[in-house]
């Protein structure tokens, strides 16, 4: 195993976004490549939008992804707790020691100031940084406002000139300066800790070396993280900052585009490999054609060099398009078992053993998009049609149609009911499109959808001739 550690550091806020799924997937098929670590940290210092369902259904949607972890909150680890809720004495013991050494300083300063400091910024078309009042306060100044009850934050010390220089494996060197910066808080006047502080305690402690994350990161979060990583002494890890994900009119993805959250896109029926296959599709390719790859696929294939700097556009329809191939690439026992659920919740009465419908079920696999699909195709199976008014030519050729199917042994295979359809135009002495349609209408009450020699032999002779005999028994009462 390499020493390579990467990790998915999810707010529990909100459920698995398809956006943050794609981070998860990149991280975790980088270190699968690598034979590396794949760690799972939750980041829940928010206590006010943090919710344990929420984890839950973050930690459900990974693992159905695949995306199984090899330290995290569930399961411990070397580098435990892995929830952030979990480590503040850690983080506080760390901003002490930056207090301490005269790299971080205490701020007085209310949020009525900061705020007032900020819109005056604005109105200057200036961007708004803290303008470092109390940097400098002397120690009686600093225990004069302690006296009057003023629970101070943490500072760092951002130094004042200079520039950082990002080596990222993907944009290649990025340089910022410290004077677009300013002095972050690290610790709020409650000693929870900010995000910036708290991910750079964790990532050193846990022995993370590549943090590959969104691109979203880089302006805001990465240069003060860094400043965070050099006041402590620590060598950084290696960044890679993916491109964003965009809907097809460029803008930030959201609903809007069809991009939903993980368990969206489970509960409609969509393959935890059609996702991970269109996730690695998002800013990545395999520097050839091929776009349709299950996870051992991509394992195999993936390079972190061939991550492209410009944004990934997220089309639902190529989506749809990669689960049709997913779903139509599945033996008859696992389309069956993946569709009991979509079936049992449609109220269908499910025989878990029926292989009638395992057989219609994977017959007709090809032409779904998404699972959800199912029920209403293959309604005719469990729902008898509603009864409709024929006249006294379409009784002859449904008592016709009867006549033959009372011969049928019980059970016969697509082939036979093919050929059964395929004589009927020479025994009635029509052409298909004068029995097919009512037969169709008489079996399912549709006018189209699954092929005919399908639903006949799915049914199976009985439920034929039951259904046959419900429409002309209703044409005598009229």
């Amino acid at each position: 195993m390499s020493n390579i550690r990467v990790r998915f550091p999810p707010s529990p806020t909100g459920f698995l976004h398809l956006g943050t799924a794609r981070t998860a997937i990149f991280n975790w098929l980088f270190a699968r490549k690598e034979k590396g670590v794949f760690v799972l940290r939750i980041e829940d210092t928010d206590p006010t939008r943090s919710k344990k369902e929420y984890e839950t259904a973050i930690m459900e949607d990974l693992l159905w992804m695949g995306l199984k972890w090899d330290e995290g909150p569930d399961i411990g680890g070397s580098y435990a707790p892995y929830r952030q809720s979990e480590r503040f004495a850690i983080y506080q013991e760390y901003a002490q020691a930056l207090l301490k050494e005269n790299k971080a300083y205490e701020c007085f300063c209310s949020a009525d100031y900061l705020e007032k400091e900020r819109e005056e910024a604005l109105v200057r078309g200036a961007i708004p940084r803290y303008n470092r009042r109390c940097r400098e306060l002397s120690n009686a100044e600093r225990v004069g406002l302690m006296e009057k009850g003023i629970v101070p934050a943490i500072r760092i010390k951002t130094p004042l000139q200079g520039e950082i220089i990002v080596e990222d494996i993907i944009r290649g060197n990025l340089t910022f300066a410290y004077q677009d910066l300013d002095d972050f808080i690290i610790q709020r006047s409650d000693k929870t800790p900010t995000y910036n502080f708290a991910v750079v305690i964790d990532d050193y402690l846990m022995k993370i070396t590549h943090v590959i994350r969104g691109e979203d990161h880089l302006h805001g979060n990465t240069p003060r993280q860094i400043v965070v990583y050099q006041e402590l002494g620590w060598n950084t890890p290696y960044f890679g900052h993916l491109p964003m994900v965009l809907g097809k009119d460029k803008s930030k993805l959201s609903k809007r585009h069809g991009a939903m959250g993980v368990h969206e896109y489970r509960e409609m029926g969509y393959l935890p490999q059609s996702i991970t296959n269109y996730l690695a599709l998002l800013g990545w390719s395999a520097g050839d054609e091929r776009e349709l790859f299950d996870l051992e696929e991509l394992i195999r294939v993936f390079d972190l060099s061939r991550v492209g700097k410009s944004p990934a556009i997220f089309d639902d329809e190529k989506l749809r398009w990669v689960n049709h191939y997913h779903i139509s690439n599945l033996n008859e026992k696992e389309i069956f078992d993946i569709s009991l659920p979509y079936l049992i919740r449609t109220d269908y009465q499910v025989d878990k053993n029926d292989n009638r419908l395992r057989k219609l079920i994977s017959s007709i696999k090809s032409s779904l998009h998404r699972l959800e699909e199912l029920p209403a195709r293959i309604r005719f199976y469990f729902k008898s049609p509603e009864l409709f008014s024929i006249s006294p030519s379409e009784r002859e050729v449904l008592d016709g149609v009867r006549k033959d199917v009372s011969l049928w042994k019980e059970d016969f295979s697509f082939d036979e009911a093919n050929n059964f359809l395929n004589d009927l135009s020479q025994k009635l002495g029509l052409p298909k499109k004068g029995y097919l349609p009512l037969i169709r209408k008489t079996l399912t009450g549709e006018e189209k959808g699954v092929e005919l020699n399908i639903i006949i032999s799915s049914l199976g002779r009985d439920k034929v001739l039951e259904r046959l005999d419900a429409i002309l028994t209703n044409h005598e009462k009229q």
